[in-house]
């Protein structure tokens, strides 16, 4: 049986982004920057397993 989209936490609103729309473009600029910066951090954290998956 498939998953729905919907329960996939990449199809959830980012609670950090939340509002986002109300904000000067430096403020979304510096949102979207923290944003960049937390996925360094996770595929970092996650780098060996990505390597292993990517050598099969």
């Amino acid at each position: 049986m498939k998953r729905p989209f919907s329960s996939l936490s990449t199809e959830q609103r980012n609670p950090r982004t939340v509002g986002i729309d109300s904000l000067s473009i430096p403020e979304i600029l510096d949102v979207l920057n923290r944003e960049d910066e937390a996925i360094a951090v996770a595929v970092g954290a996650e780098k060996p397993k990505i390597a292993r998956a990517v050598e099969l």
